[in-house]
């Protein structure tokens, strides 16, 4: 089992996030706190896999404490919540190294969980949202990126990967003997792209992938 540190100002949010973490038998809460200086008391003496973090800091702040903990803790992963207003939006953060993920507040609770566990593991990942702010702003400035672009770059591969099984016509359990993967597994992992898509149902996930280009 995996364990992670939550530090977040709202009581309130930081329950909501348990109540999700709690819902996986893989991932367990070491501790939560509103204040990053409860950080140390964790670290110390004890393995932490994961630290979730959404403080408001400024760069320097977050700078100065990623780097703190990847000192004390190197082989604990950094996941960041990013602020967003009422209407959605937000602001694209500094870069920095030793955090291997950033997230939005608002994420979906499959999102969030595949996330730790990618990350528990080693990954990197970054909300889908926020990767396609930065690539239409890398795209404004690079016709030649432009040039390239698809609707496709979007989604990971095994995420076309299961899209283009559904688009012809398989069931979950096809798919994850197909792909050697457990029903449990390709379930999740449908999850994700009905909140990463918008959508509700495999009809609805499979005109979004025809109409965007990403299956024909």
């Amino acid at each position: 089992m995996k364990n992670l540190l939550l530090f977040d100002s709202d009581p309130m949010f930081r329950s909501n996030i348990i109540s999700s973490i709690e819902a996986d038998s893989q991932l367990a809460i070491l501790g939560e706190g509103d204040n990053a200086r409860d950080l140390g008391g964790y670290l110390s003496g004890q393995h932490v896999d994961i630290v979730l973090i959404g403080l408001e800091l400024s760069f320097a702040e977050r700078s100065k404490l990623v780097g703190w903990t990847k000192s004390a803790s190197p082989a604990t992963s950094i996941a960041w919540l990013l602020p967003v207003d009422e209407d959605g939006g937000f602001s694209v953060p500094q870069f920095i190294d030793g955090i291997d993920a950033y997230l939005l507040r608002n994420i979906e609770p499959v999102e969030l969980l595949f996330c730790l566990q990618l990350v528990s593991d080693g990954g990197k990942y970054m909300s889908n949202e926020l990767y396609l702010v930065i690539m239409a702003d890398k795209l404004r400035h690079s016709p030649f990126l432009e040039t390239f672009a698809s609707q496709q770059t979007a989604f990971l591969r095994h995420e076309v990967q299961l899209l283009q099984l559904l688009a012809r016509g398989m069931n979950e359990a096809s798919i994850g003997r197909q792909l050697s993967m457990r029903l449990p597994a390709v379930k999740r992992q449908f999850a994700l792209l009905f909140a990463k898509t918008g959508t509700k149902s495999y009809a609805s996930l499979i005109r979004y992938a025809v109409q965007n280009g990403i299956v024909s």
